[in-house]
């Protein structure tokens, strides 16, 4: 029977080595080395090709596994990535899945239940703890549903003169409205009276509902990065 070759990454030498005693058992596996960095697990999947890789997500930097995925699979395209780490973190999850790792399991998991997700990869199958799964569906639809939410403010902010929109701007960067009068040399009621008419487009009540809705999808470090202007989206 050919054998599985399989490799693991962490910065613990320990847990390397328990890793490579519980699996030994094992006799369709064949432990082909360890690495404890990301660089040094590169080198390992460039000479050793190994079929199967457990890989850890936090190693000299807390993003250090997730971000070696790529690199990873560019060396050795062929070797399946596991990610094996403490944390049940969605964040971790989504970030490991969308760079490319194969499948993602704890490592408080049991010998068997890592060697079945090791068989099942390495025969085209992924099957998920069904925990990892949730969260995954519920990162998928967080993304979702912000991007819809992402869509309906950008398509409000379109609708604003660029006055509304400087204030809107000014409002968000803290600025009172006496503040905002002084700096455009117009009376506060003035300014007041721009806020009625930002709050009826965007229909709330509340100007610090709209900041909190603006503040946590960062629409205008979106703006701002990708150098967009007012004069752009509403031509």
């Amino acid at each position: 029977m050919e054998k599985i070759r399989w490799a693991i990454c962490d910065d613990i030498n320990f847990i390397c080595e328990s890793f490579e005693l519980a699996l030994k058992k094992y006799s369709i596996l064949e432990y082909v080395g360890a690495a404890y960095n990301s660089d040094e697990c590169e080198v390992l999947c460039l000479n050793k090709k190994p079929d199967i890789l457990l890989l850890d997500i936090q190693m000299e930097k807390e993003y250090s596994g997730i971000t070696a995925i790529s690199k990873i699979k560019k060396v050795s395209p062929d070797t399946k990535i596991i990610m094996l780490t403490s944390h049940n973190d969605e964040n971790y999850i989504f970030s490991s899945f969308t760079e490319g790792a194969d499948n993602y399991i704890l490592k408080s998991s049991s010998t068997d239940a890592i060697y079945t997700a090791m068989i099942n990869l390495y025969n085209g199958q992924c099957t998920m703890e069904e925990d990892i799964m949730q969260l995954l569906v519920k990162q998928s639809k967080k993304i979702a549903t912000r991007q819809q939410s992402l869509l309906y403010i950008i398509t409000i902010m379109s609708s604003l003169s660029q006055s509304e929109f400087e204030i809107l701007r000014a409002i968000y960067s803290g600025q009172t409205y006496k503040e905002i009068a002084s700096s455009r040399f117009v009376e506060t009621g003035t300014i007041k009276k721009q806020v009625s008419r930002i709050l009826h487009k965007f229909n709330s009540k509340k100007m610090k509902d709209i900041i909190d809705m603006l503040s946590e999808l960062n629409v205008f470090e979106l703006y701002d990065s990708n150098n967009i202007k007012m004069d752009d989206i509403n031509k």
